[in-house]
């Protein structure tokens, strides 16, 4: 593109053909970070004043500590529906 400048030049070419490479990376962190429920729990059970904790140790928490299943249960959801947004953006 003669004479477009540098941020019409990402914006109209470098944005368009990243951006699926950008939402499969981003679903992937997702998923990742959903995974890392084991070294949590096992290393430091939340940490100390729950510096370690993670959104699905979180939910495990909820679940079978407090034994709160519906807010666990809406805690899953809210979950789902996030990694479900991001999959169907791609």
């Amino acid at each position: 593109m003669d004479g477009a400048s540098r941020a019409r030049q990402v914006r109209s070419i470098t944005l368009p053909l990243l951006t699926p490479t950008l939402m499969f990376l981003s679903i992937m962190g997702v998923i990742g970070a959903f995974q890392v429920f084991q070294t949590v729990y096992m290393m430091t059970g939340g940490g100390p004043a729950d510096s370690t904790r993670v959104l699905v140790y979180y939910l495990w928490q909820v679940a079978f500590d407090r034994v709160e299943l519906g807010y666990a249960s809406a805690i899953a959801v809210v979950i789902f529906a996030a990694v479900l947004v991001l999959t169907l953006g791609q």
